[in-house]
């Protein structure tokens, strides 16, 4: 369910399909990552979205209840773009190198 546009919640597994999700952690709500506040800005409302994690029982991965709406996360102004940070490249780079090393 969408809630106000800006975040669904999950009710099962994102890995498993598991309806069986433990809360382990409710960080309350928190302001979104990487919104990087102008001058102006600070006179703006700034959204927030709940924080919880929940562990499923059946395959035991942990994981963020809620998904923030990509169009809100990723806005015009995202500061963050591993596709375009040279040091992410290579890291990337080198890990594929590294894993395909580890298959042959």
């Amino acid at each position: 369910m969408l809630k106000d546009n800006l975040y669904t919640t999950i009710s099962s597994c994102r890995a498993c399909g598991s309806t069986e999700l433990v809360d382990v952690l409710d960080l309350g709500v928190s302001p979104l990552a990487d919104r990087l506040l102008t001058k102006q800005g600070l006179t703006e409302d700034e959204p927030f979205c709940p924080l919880t994690v929940a562990f499923c029982t059946h395959c035991s991965l942990l994981q963020l209840r809620e998904t923030v709406n990509p169009e809100i996360l990723f806005c015009d102004d995202y500061p963050y773009y591993s596709s375009v940070s040279p040091s992410l490249q290579i890291h990337f780079r080198e890990s594929v190198q590294e894993i395909l090393l580890d298959v042959r």
